[in-house]
């Protein structure tokens, strides 16, 4: 058997085949346009994203129409000639509309990319108006439906889909080079098979037109292109469309992978404002308190050396410079990313050093009770976010209490302890200063809260206040954190 039988015996049974090639044409673009429109992403940084639902489109309305070659000769038997031919009036409209949603894809993103070509924008509207004009020309001259609608597909095809295709390859294959440079090679590869393939698509839809009288379509058209491959150029775009389809819904995960990038740039920025504000928690309840009770100290000095001349200021010098070390070397942590570690000498000791250091900088009478149970301690992280919290409250009595007696009450239980701080000074409305978001409260709740407990506070217009925590012990904090996350 030679080709050409083999050739005529292929030829038969594509044509025996040729609803299920066009059912496949057409479900394969309609498909390509539903998954393009829910990808497509507005909100995108990538510059052809905002017109990718004109893409969308294209595939819809163009599955669409390459349904009508399909669904209309079922209905010749049922309608009269009078409806069938305006179906197949319906298919051509659809057709021409579908290659205008390709054209001003098309020209959008390469526009994109090149807004000094911005004139291309015209170029859909008056390719849609020459179509007009020729298809009223050539259109007047047909001597049946048929040969009139061949005629309204050619022009189509050759103003509209040929160059809609050329454009929208030019402008794939620019966002391709844009994918690639954001570190995405395997998606740009899918933009680039795309845009080959809309090369292939203008050829298929766009050169290879009916037979007309007129150049090129007396010498290039579907009819040759069958005598030339042997294959109907239905085949051909049905492949293509195949394809394609696959090369674009592939290349649509580069907006996952954006939001993907997002999603990561979000985590660090939080992470970033969660570490400043952390760093700025422990420099206003750490260095800022030091030098706050510095201040206090030299201001103590200065009043000794002004009305108390003969008194003895050594001490107080002494500790000055003490303190000054200690905040110098709290400060050089903060610089080297890290706290030192350092054995504590347990939480009672911690607090008598830093209620006698409040009492000697302020005058104000202090009052101590806690009875420290050596089998049950907090863990280091804890001991420190508590002693930073009372310091915080210490400050807040030399500053604005006016108080003249402090009371610290720590209490021992089974389930952890519970912290109370009361003073006699003039209160405060809780509400107002919540409204003032006064970072001193602010950060006493957040420390609290990482203690694993809430802080609350008692106080009122000349009425004094008080500031008491329950923290659960360190093992008893971690289970419930561990049954929480659960």
């Amino acid at each position: 058997m030679g080709r050409r039988p083999v050739a005529e015996a292929l030829r038969a049974f594509i044509a025996q085949q040729e609803p299920l090639v066009y059912f496949v044409y057409g479900l394969v673009y309609f498909l390509m346009g539903v998954a393009v429109l829910l990808q497509s992403r507005g909100c995108s940084a990538l510059k052809s994203a905002r017109h990718h639902y004109l893409l969308g489109l294209f595939g819809l309305v163009h599955g669409l129409a390459d349904w009508g070659p399909l669904f209309i000769p079922m209905q010749a038997g049922i309608y009269g000639p009078r409806s069938t031919s305006g179906m197949w009036y319906v298919y051509l409209g659809l057709l021409v509309v579908s290659f205008i949603f390709l054209y001003y894809f098309g020209v959008n993103i390469l526009v994109a990319f090149y807004p000094r070509h911005r004139w291309l924008r015209l170029a859909p509207a008056a390719a849609v108006f020459l179509w007009v004009v020729l298809f009223w020309f050539y259109g007047g001259q047909a001597h049946s439906p048929q040969e009139w609608r061949y005629y309204g597909s050619t022009w189509a095809r050759y103003l509209l889909a040929l160059p809609g295709s050329a454009l929208t390859a030019a402008g794939l294959s620019a966002q391709a080079r844009e994918v690639r440079q954001m570190g995405f090679p395997g998606v740009a590869g899918h933009l680039a098979r795309a845009a080959l393939l809309f090369v292939c698509y203008a050829f298929f839809a766009g050169a290879a037109v009916p037979a007309q009288a007129f150049f090129p379509a007396n010498w290039m058209n579907q009819d040759s292109f069958a005598i030339w491959t042997g294959l109907p150029v239905q085949v051909f775009r049905a492949l293509t469309g195949i394809t394609l389809a696959g090369a674009v819904i592939r290349y649509l995960e580069v907006f996952s992978l954006e939001i993907r990038l997002r999603l990561e740039a979000a985590e660090r920025n939080q992470a970033a404002l969660q570490e400043r504000e952390r760093i700025a928690r422990d420099i206003h309840d750490g260095v800022l308190q030091s030098l706050y009770s510095l201040r206090l100290r030299v201001e103590h000095c200065l009043y000794l050396l002004r009305d108390h001349p003969a008194h003895p200021v050594g001490e107080h010098l002494r500790y000055c410079m003490e303190e000054l070390t200690g905040t110098i070397g709290e400060i050089r942590c903060f610089i080297g990313g890290a706290g030192a570690v350092v054995a504590s000498p347990g939480l009672s000791r911690r607090l008598e050093q830093l209620l006698d250091d409040f009492q000697a900088s302020t005058g104000i009478k202090v009052e101590f009770f806690c009875q420290e149970d050596e089998g049950r301690r907090l863990s280091p992280a804890q001991e420190e976010h508590l002693v930073y919290l009372i310091r915080e409250a210490l400050s807040n009595v030399a500053r604005h209490a006016g108080a003249s007696r402090v009371e610290l009450k720590i209490t021992f239980r089974d389930d952890g302890l519970t912290v109370a701080l009361k003073d006699d000074g003039c209160g405060f409305s809780i509400p107002e200063q919540r409204d003032k978001g006064a970072r001193g409260l602010r950060n006493m709740a957040v420390r609290a809260e990482a203690l694993g407990g809430e802080l609350r506070l008692q106080s009122r217009p000349g009425a004094g206040t008080l500031v008491e925590v329950e923290i659960p012990w360190a093992g008893r904090q971690a289970a419930a954190g561990s049954a929480g996350r659960k």
